[in-house]
C-alpha cells in the first residue's frame, strides 16, 4: 500500500460499486476522472494519512452512500460542492486534524 497516486486506468472501472484504499499511508492524490464512478457506493479512504484533497469531481458520484476519511490526518478541506451528494448518508471524518 505504498503508491502516491491512484492510476488513472481506475477510472475506466465504470461498474465498481466499492473502492476501498484504506491504509494506503503514502497516497496524496487521487486521479480527476474519479467521477467517472458514476456507480460508486462506497469509498474508504480511511488511513490515507498524506492525502491532503479530494478531487472536485468528487461531487459527481451522486450514487455514494458512504465516504470514509477518517485518520487522512492531513486533509485540509473538503470540495464547496459536496452538498450534491444527496444519497451520501455516512461521512466519517474523525482524525482529520487539518480540515478546515
Amino acid at each position: 500500500n505504498n503508491f502516491r497516486k491512484l492510476p488513472d486506468s481506475v477510472t475506466q472501472l465504470v461498474n465498481l460499486t466499492s473502492l476501498t484504499l484504506s491504509d494506503c499511508t503514502e497516497l496524496q492524490e487521487l486521479p480527476r476522472g474519479l467521477s467517472k464512478l458514476q456507480n460508486l457506493l462506497q469509498l474508504n479512504l480511511s488511513g490515507c494519512s498524506k492525502l491532503q484533497k479530494l478531487p472536485t469531481g468528487i461531487s459527481k458520484l451522486t450514487n455514494l452512500l458512504s465516504l470514509h476519511l477518517d485518520i487522512c490526518e492531513n486533509l485540509q478541506e473538503l470540495p464547496r460542492d459536496m452538498s450534491k451528494l444527496v444519497k451520501l448518508r455516512e461521512l466519517r471524518l474523525d482524525g482529520c486534524f487539518q480540515l478546515r
